[in-house]
């Protein structure tokens, strides 16, 4: 069992006496059972007192010369782990300390963290401008070319990252020096260790992310490059919306959706007036469980992704970064920053959605003329009544 930094002593304290001498001063307390009625008392230097009631609970409360006294519960579900005592006492503490300075308070989840030698490895979603000595393990899902800008008189350059775990997504920045020292070695579908960056308050200004935070990180910076095979971090971070749900949100906003291909378009070239240029354009129309239906346009080489093969056979396909936009009804667009999978194998909503499609594939399909190449109003009201039968 792995233990708080300190001194540990166990089997040759025939008292079962154990002292803890944590070195990020958090608290140094002594631990005595009773063993008539194995209650536990701590003597703490930050004047905590610590028992555990017959009722299964772990109780503190704050000694502070007599007055201002506050107690807590916490289910003590192992009574011989001193890890779960060591992991509440240690939220207690810090909590104190926050308070003392008036600060927002964020939940401490003892299963987003984990303590190793050079500091704390923490979940993506958990990072905060109150974290402290942290390191994340992420996959790089994007990256953007160097910019040049000029700030009063003085001139800059930054490129950004998106980065990526299980849990999570979140904007990265790199200005000046480190964009010459970081640019060439980050590369896109690469995972990293990262640490000793700056966290601050996300700019929604330049940052589309839900993460309410984004990093910046310097010259000083630490970033590994990690091993794919020993890693388990997805392509992508998807935050998927049913399509269902998107007639309610906001034109020109950004989704992730996940659904069956019903129905697709010949590629074709679009003359563009603006750039004197042709692009490349496919539409598609989409369907999920929600028996809902809607158009994607998809642009450039999001257009050739999605290849014949697969749009024949209804493919199952991820889009990450569809734009909203508003024709005869809501619509979906692909744009730079648009990623695209197709039948994942490592996400479970794609086998939750392939097996709708297996059963319903049938009834939706006899129900409607796909080779009009063409889903138009109509068949989408005939498609969502068949959620009712």
């Amino acid at each position: 069992m792995d233990h708080p930094s300190g001194n540990y002593n166990h089997e040759n304290d025939p008292n079962n006496h154990h002292n803890y001498n944590n070195h990020n001063n958090y608290h140094t307390y002594d631990r005595h059972v009773n063993p008539s009625n194995n209650h536990q008392h701590y003597n703490n230097k930050d004047e905590y007192t610590y028992t555990n009631n017959e009722d299964g609970h772990l109780k503190i409360r704050k000694d502070d010369m007599g007055s201002n006294q506050e107690s807590r519960d916490y289910n003590y579900y192992d009574e011989n782990s001193m890890d779960n005592i060591m992991k509440k006492d240690e939220k207690i503490l810090k909590d104190k300390t926050l308070n003392r300075n008036n600060r927002k308070i964020t939940p401490y989840q003892s299963n987003a963290v984990i303590k190793m030698n050079d500091g704390i490895l923490m979940q993506i979603n958990k990072l905060s401008q109150y974290s402290s000595k942290w390191i994340i393990k992420a996959r790089v899902q994007s990256k953007d070319n160097i910019r040049r800008y000029t700030s009063g008189s003085k001139e800059g350059k930054v490129f950004n990252i998106e980065l990526c775990d299980e849990y999570g997504e979140i904007k990265a920045n790199f200005f000046g020096k480190a964009v010459d020292k970081w640019f060439d070695f980050i590369e896109v579908g690469k995972i990293y260790k990262i640490s000793k960056g700056m966290i601050k308050v996300a700019n929604k200004k330049f940052n589309t992310l839900n993460h309410d935070y984004e990093i910046t990180l310097d010259e000083n910076s630490l970033i590994e490059i990690l091993d794919e095979e020993n890693e388990n971090i997805p392509k992508y971070n998807y935050n998927f919306i049913s399509i269902d749900n998107i007639k309610n949100m906001n034109t020109g906003s950004f989704v992730d959706i996940i659904a069956v291909v019903l129905n697709y378009q010949e590629k074709m070239q679009i003359f563009v007036k603006k750039t004197g240029q042709y692009k490349d354009k496919r539409d598609v129309t989409l369907i999920d469980e929600s028996f809902d239906t809607i158009q994607v346009t998809l642009w450039e080489k999001n257009a050739t992704i999605i290849d014949e093969m697969n749009l024949r056979d209804n493919c199952i396909v991820c889009f990450k970064y569809l734009k909203i936009g508003e024709w005869q009804g809501k619509k979906l667009e692909s744009h730079a920053r648009t990623k695209i999978e197709i039948n994942p194998d490592n996400i479970e909503k794609a086998y939750i959605l392939k097996n709708w499609w297996i059963h319903n594939k049938k009834m939706i399909c006899n129900s409607i003329n796909l080779s009009s190449n063409y889903i138009n109003i109509e068949t989408q009201k005939t498609i969502k009544k068949l959620k009712k039968m």
